[in-house]
This record gives C-alpha cells, sequence and structure tokens, in this order.
C-alpha cells in the first residue's frame, strides 16, 4: 500500500489530545489557572479524578508527566553538574555514563546534589566510595537521612539495569564492577575520537566560534553509545535519552524529525511515542520507518504552523529541540491515557471529543495572557491539505 494522507489517516485527524496537554503544560509553567482540572492533577503527581498525592508511580517525580522535555528537572540537573568543558574530556564519558546507568535525575537530586562541587568522578575508588556510603545509610534503620541513589524508573518503565548491584546473571554486581567499564581507556579513547576537534579543547578557544560546524548529528551521539556495548545503553529508551543529553548539552545537534522518527519506531519493542501516534489516530501499526517519519512530521508542523513565538521558547522548539518535545508530549498523552484507565468514563480521549463538540475558535497567542487557563496554544484540528503536505514533506527526506 503507497503512503498517502488516506492510508495513514484512514478517519479525521484531532489535535485536541496533544493540544489539551500542551496547554495544561503551558499553563503549569506560566502559573496561569488550570484549563482541565484532571489534566493538572496529574502534572502535580496526583490521582486525575481526587487529587490524592501518593497514588501515582513515580508521583514525586514529576518530570514523569511533565512532557517540556529541554528544561525539566533531569535536564536542569545534567547542565548544573555537566559543565561543557568536563564534557570535552576523557572523563565526560565516564560521569554521564555513571549519572545514566544508575538512572539519575529528578527524583534522586538530592543525591546528585550532595557531591559538590559537582557529580564528577576522576577515579573508580572515588565514585566507588561515594555510593557505597549512601547504600550503606539506607541501609541502616537508624539513620535519619535515607537518599535515593538509585532510579529503575527513570524512563517510566522499570528497568532493573539502573540498579547499582544490578543481577547479572547468577550474582549481583559489585559497585566497582558497576562502574569499571565507564573507566576503561576503551571507552574513553572511544569518546575522545567521537568528539573529533572539540577534545579537550578550552572554553577560551571557542570564542566566537560557530560549534555547529564542529558538532556531529544526533544519530552519531546514538550510535555511539550504542557501539559502546555497555548496559543499559545498548537499546531501548536510553541510548535516545543519552543522544538527547549530549544535544541538550550542546555536544551534538538537537534531532531531526527523521532522526527521531526512525528511533522510536527502532527495536522490536515500541516506545510510548509509537503508543501516542496511534492513540491520535495514525495507522502506523507494522508499517515502515516512512510511515511513522509521516506521522510524526503531521504532529511536530501543526506545532511549528499553530505555536506562538513565546510558546515555541517555552517548549523548546527556538533552540531546536521541538522535536524532542513532540516524542516527549507523545509518551505522555499514552500515559495520561492509562492513568484514567480505572477511573470510569472520562479518559484523556473523550475529554478531547467534549473539547471537538464545542471549540473556541483558535488565535495564536490568545493563550499568553489568559489566566483563565482555557484558550488552547494550537487548534484542535488541522486541515487535509497541512497533511497532505507534511505527508509529501516526509516523502523527501
Amino acid at each position: 500500500m503507497p503512503l498517502t494522507r488516506e492510508a495513514l489517516i484512514p478517519n479525521p485527524l484531532g489535535m485536541a489530545q496533544i493540544a489539551l496537554v500542551t496547554r495544561e503544560a503551558l499553563n503549569f509553567r506560566r502559573g496561569h489557572h488550570c484549563g482541565n482540572e484532571y489534566l493538572s492533577r496529574i502534572l502535580n503527581g496526583q490521582h486525575p479524578m481526587t487529587g490524592q498525592s501518593g497514588y501515582l508511580r513515580n508521583g514525586d517525580d514529576l518530570d514523569q508527566f511533565m512532557p517540556i522535555r529541554w528544561n525539566n528537572g533531569h535536564v536542569t540537573l545534567v547542565r548544573k553538574h555537566f559543565a561543557f568543558e568536563l564534557m570535552l574530556t576523557t572523563f565526560g564519558i565516564t560521569n554521564i555514563l555513571i549519572f545514566m546507568s544508575t538512572g539519575q535525575g529528578y527524583d534522586t537530586r538530592d543525591f546528585v546534589n550532595s557531591r559538590t562541587p559537582n557529580f564528577a568522578f576522576f577515579k573508580l575508588s572515588e565514585v566507588v566510595e561515594f555510593f557505597n556510603i549512601t547504600i550503606r545509610t539506607s541501609k541502616n534503620p537508624k539513620s535519619f537521612k535515607k537518599l535515593r541513589f538509585e532510579n529503575q524508573n527513570i524512563w517510566g518503565t522499570a528497568c532493573s539495569q539502573f540498579q547499582v548491584h544490578v543481577n547479572n546473571g547468577h550474582t549481583k554486581l559489585t559497585t566497582e564492577e558497576k562502574f569499571a567499564p565507564f573507566f576503561s581507556a576503551t571507552v574513553q579513547d572511544a569518546w575522545i575520537k567521537w568528539l573529533g576537534p572539540l577534545a579537550n579543547i578550552q572554553l577560551d578557544d571557542l570564542s566566537g566560534v560557530d560549534l555547529r560546524d564542529k558538532l556531529k548529528s544526533w544519530q552519531s551521539a546514538y550510535d555511539f553509545v550504542v557501539g559502546l556495548g555497555l548496559s543499559p545503553f545498548g537499546s531501548g529508551v536510553t541510548p535516545m535519552q543519552f543522544a538527547n543529553t549530549l544535544a541538550l548539552l550542546g555536544l551534538c545537534l538537537p534531532p531531526t524529525v527523521e532522526e527521531m522518527a526512525r528511533c522510536i519506531n527502532a527495536d522490536h519493542h515500541p516506545k510510548g511515542a509509537i503508543r501516542g501516534l496511534k492513540q491520535l489516530g495514525f495507522n502506523i501499526d507494522a508499517k515502515p520507518n516512512e510511515w511513522v517519519i509521516a506521522a510524526f512530521r503531521c504532529v511536530y508542523d501543526h506545532l511549528e504552523r499553530d505555536l506562538s513565538f513565546a510558546d515555541k521558547h517555552e517548549l523548546g522548539f527556538l533552540f531546536g529541540f521541538g522535536t524532542m518535545f513532540i516524542e516527549h508530549l507523545l509518551c505522555k498523552i499514552s500515559r495520561f491515557e492509562g492513568l484514567f484507565a480505572t477511573t470510569g468514563m472520562i479518559t484523556l480521549t473523550s475529554l478531547a471529543r467534549d473539547e471537538l463538540l464545542l471549540p473556541t475558535p483558535f488565535i495564536c497567542g490568545a493563550n499568553l495572557n489568559d489566566n483563565t487557563g482555557l484558550r488552547f496554544p494550537i487548534s484542535l484540528t488541522c486541515a487535509t491539505d497541512s497533511l497532505d503536505a507534511s505527508v509529501e514533506a516526509s516523502k523527501l527526506a
């Protein structure tokens, strides 16, 4: 079957689900009144119907519910602890692998911040001692200061490979065995080679230099970490998030629409973004990459067309991170739908359907100063000629 708009979108496509979640995220960030109380509660890690705290898994980790990716709690922590100059050295790769292999992020920020002046280690013995002290404290029933030092749910679905003492067959790794591979000359040399002309360069030497010509692609960063053959970076979401992290630190280019779409369709375990596209009504089940790229572009183009300049700034589009937002947003609409599963008749899909029954005329930027929180940042529907253009543009990739 050839790829056409009619084949990709067999039923009228509504953008109300992504409009609802995007509106709520922007309201949350700007301190506006909530547009939908159910979604506002989810963004706060609460039960969507009752507002009960502690009900949702990872409810204390607000990054799990916020679709804005480029400056969330995880990224803020990364930027605080991994200076650009550090990342250009042999120990840049070592420390980012330590950080990411144990699921560090918003939920473990107290543990990360307890390492001063930053979460950087230059000897294996340093990282072993730092983690072991906290591990011993966490096991002491008399201790009042217990810090979370690992997070198996950092990307949503639990993954035991983020444990420090991960089970490796019949035995558990020691702390030293967990981190030793990240200090190997093979890994560090590969990093320096990948950095190319940026390796070990001083910031003073970069003054006035346009780095875009020196940065490798997002896909190159993804392929690099997969090629290291280290757990948990071999497949799934983690290598994608590794490449995202490098892009957010300015070490590689941001992902293109094509790169991100191919990534979410990679492996044999579809990621949340694929579920989100299907939830919107795209016919991509068991379809090749070209169809997923077209579907992803339809969503990306819709937001690129409708968002105001200020909203593009808030969501990261102006900095090249719009594709990351779309991927994260698609994951969230899939997750939000699941959070409503046991609440009865109300779902994200039903909320979207209700909005489409009595739509408010869309005016670009009308949401910026709307303290009622009801104005949408994007239109709820997409014209067929716009969808046709997106599908055709995707074929040129």
